[in-house]
C-alpha cells in the first residue's frame, strides 16, 4: 500500500491511500496482491464528500489535508 503514495493506516484492516491512478486501476494493481480470504474496496473521496469523528489530531490532520 505504502508503495502507491500518500497514505494513512489508522483503523485496523483500512487503508487510505492517495494515488495517482483510477479506481478501477488501483483495484487492478490491488488484487494481484490479495489473499483468498481479502476484500476490497476502492472509493474515490474527496473534500465535501468526506466527513469524520473520533480521530486524534494527527489522524484529522492527515485527513484534511489529503481529502
Amino acid at each position: 500500500m505504502k508503495s502507491f503514495g500518500t497514505w494513512w493506516h489508522d483503523l485496523e484492516s483500512t487503508w487510505l491511500v492517495v494515488a495517482d491512478t483510477t479506481a478501477k486501476n488501483l483495484r487492478g494493481e490491488l488484487r494481484k496482491r490479495m489473499d483468498a480470504n481479502d476484500e476490497l474496496l476502492v472509493l474515490y473521496v474527496t473534500g465535501d464528500a468526506a466527513a469524520w469523528a473520533g480521530f486524534n489530531h494527527k489522524g484529522s490532520k492527515w485527513l484534511k489535508d489529503n481529502l
